[in-house]
């Protein structure tokens, strides 16, 4: 299992912003989600522009990333990306299961 590591990129669209595109990647990478160069791209400006300083790069993308039913399936068994991911948005946690509970009625019928 890969251990992600704790840190905080300085919001610098000049000096920071490749850095924090290589940190995005890596944090994706290593939770197992997929996304866009452009996705990535736009995720780094957004932590540039609007994070509150000392804010840890995975959280900003955590608290902001929408997963799709299988990429939710995948970071549920994960011990070390469940504080991230688990309460980020409940809203959508609910609707994911939800969708998830009516797609196994609809099998089973």
């Amino acid at each position: 299992m890969t251990a992600i590591a704790e840190t905080t990129a300085t919001p610098d669209l000049e000096v920071g912003a490749p850095s924090l595109r290589e940190e995005i990647r890596a944090f994706l990478e290593s939770a197992g989600i997929t996304r866009s160069k452009s996705w990535v791209h736009r995720m780094s400006r957004k932590y540039a522009r609007t994070a509150i300083p000392g804010t840890p790069v995975r959280l900003f993308v955590a608290t902001r990333i929408v997963l799709s039913l299988e990429e939710h399936r995948h970071v549920a068994g994960r011990a070390d990306l469940q504080h991230l991911f688990g309460h980020a948005d409940p809203t959508a946690t609910t609707a994911l299961a939800n969708v998830a509970r009516e797609s196994r009625r609809g099998a089973a019928a």
